[in-house]
């Protein structure tokens, strides 16, 4: 059984909404201000909770079964005063352009629906951010170079999707398509790496864009580099193996 309740308005009572038995609940356009729980999932069973454009003083679930789960999804823009929730049990998720107001007090985890956005947190909004890198061998996505290198196989190929900041070291013997897109930071080489299509930009950074510390070889092509203050390449002593080709560099001291 499926419950919708929408476009409704409780205050001054100890529940609001409580729901036992159902696969499925959509909350839409409510405003429940309850001493208790305004939304209060009893837990007879597993169930996902919809909650859209809505404002509710406390969520959480009633503890029966310590291995049922519940799945809160939050669509458009929200305000939850505070949760009862289990960590590893209760499933707080963020549609793509919702936003939850919630106070930092409430320290919970949240995730996004869709795997090319991640959650966010700042002055007391909890909302959503797209993934900037994807990893094109396996199509997973990350919010940082560093996760998508973390998570990288040797031989994988990381694609940039959008433009970055950001420092990092690279120990597994990858390829970083740059897609056209613009670093900016440095890059500590310490295993192979072919890099392809990327626009350094180190924005008067005092130092390389790449500098390699322990790789064998480094391929470099379809390249530009600018505003570095040292140059665009350092290579190491023990890098036997160098391909730069169709690399533009400006700007540099």
């Amino acid at each position: 059984v499926n419950v919708t309740v929408k476009d409704v308005e409780v205050t001054n009572v100890n529940y609001g909404l409580k729901i036992d038995y159902a696969g499925a609940v959509s909350v839409e356009n409510a405003n429940i201000d309850a001493a208790v729980a305004a939304l209060l999932n009893s837990n007879y069973g597993e169930k996902t909770y919809t909650i859209k454009n809505s404002n509710l003083s406390i969520l959480g679930t009633w503890k029966r079964n310590d291995t049922v789960k519940t799945t809160y999804v939050f669509e458009g823009d929200n305000t939850v005063g505070s949760f009862i929730i289990e960590a590893g049990l209760d499933i707080i998720q963020l549609a793509a352009g919702a936003t939850l107001t919630s106070p930092s007090t409430n320290a919970i985890e949240m995730t996004a629906v869709e795997d090319d956005y991640y959650v966010e947190y700042e002055n007391g909004v909890y909302y959503l951010e797209s993934n900037v890198v994807k990893n094109a061998t396996t199509g997973e996505t990350y919010a940082t170079l560093a996760d998508a290198l973390a998570a990288a196989q040797n031989g994988e190929t990381i694609e940039l999707l959008d433009n970055i900041t950001e420092d990092v070291t690279i120990n597994k013997a990858v390829t970083i398509n740059g897609a056209g897109k613009t670093y900016t930071g440095k890059m500590t080489v310490k295993a192979d790496l072919t890099v392809k299509n990327v626009n350094f930009d180190g924005k008067g950074y005092n130092g390389y864009a790449v500098e390699t510390r322990g790789a064998n070889y480094l391929t470099v092509e379809e390249c530009t580099a600018k505003n570095y203050g040292y140059g665009f390449v350092q290579l190491a002593s023990g890098t036997a193996l160098t391909t730069v080709k169709n690399v533009t560099v400006s700007n540099m001291n």
